[in-house]
């Protein structure tokens, strides 16, 4: 099983000690204190599994 996001396990790519995104089982990382790039109203970036979901269910 697979979650969209978990909002407390944020995505910190200069400390992998505190990086729990690490550990998350989320499609998308969780950012703190600032939007994605890809969709700037959001507060997440897509990883990878957010692309294959797409591709797949979209036939």
């Amino acid at each position: 099983m697979y979650l969209f996001a978990l909002y407390n396990y944020p995505h910190r790519p200069h400390d992998s000690r505190r990086d729990l995104d690490l550990a998350s089982l989320g499609i998308v990382k969780v950012l703190e204190g600032r939007s994605g790039d890809t969709y700037p109203d959001m507060p997440w970036e897509p990883k990878a599994a957010f692309t294959a979901l797409g591709d797949y269910y979209r036939g």
